[in-house]
């Protein structure tokens, strides 16, 4: 797969969860398998759909080639945050990037703060540079 920036989203809580800790993990309280990056053509739509409620985020962007795990594109049915339901008409289908495994923070090369805009959504912009 040809992927210059894998996005997570995370919460500054989470953040210093993962930076303590060494690495970036899977929620074993959710009972996930694999942790899932952001494509960046859904990057926006997903951000603000499953994470409506919330006012702060970071955006974290992890060099690929860094990475010491498979990667590979897929679809996947995303809830909002807090959503407990697994009723899928609250979900919408994304897509993403699976990553089977930990992400070294090594591999991490930013984090960006995200906050609402007046228009109460998150406002990305991404350019990328030849």
């Amino acid at each position: 797969m040809d992927l210059d920036i894998l996005y997570l989203i995370s919460t500054k809580e989470q953040w210093k969860f993962y930076s303590l800790k060494g690495h970036i993990s899977i929620s074993q309280e959710e009972g996930a398998d694999r942790l899932y990056g952001v494509h960046p053509d859904t990057l926006l739509d997903l951000v603000n759909f499953q994470y409506a409620s919330a006012t702060e985020l970071l955006l974290i962007l992890v060099d690929p080639i860094r990475l010491q795990v498979p990667i590979k594109a897929a679809q996947k049915d995303i809830f909002p945050a807090g959503d407990e339901s697994d009723n899928p008409l609250n979900s919408k289908r994304f897509h993403v990037i699976e990553v089977h495994g930990n992400i070294s923070i090594d591999a991490v090369i930013d984090r960006i703060p995200l906050k609402k805009k007046e228009t109460e959504k998150f406002s990305i912009t991404i350019e990328q540079v030849d």
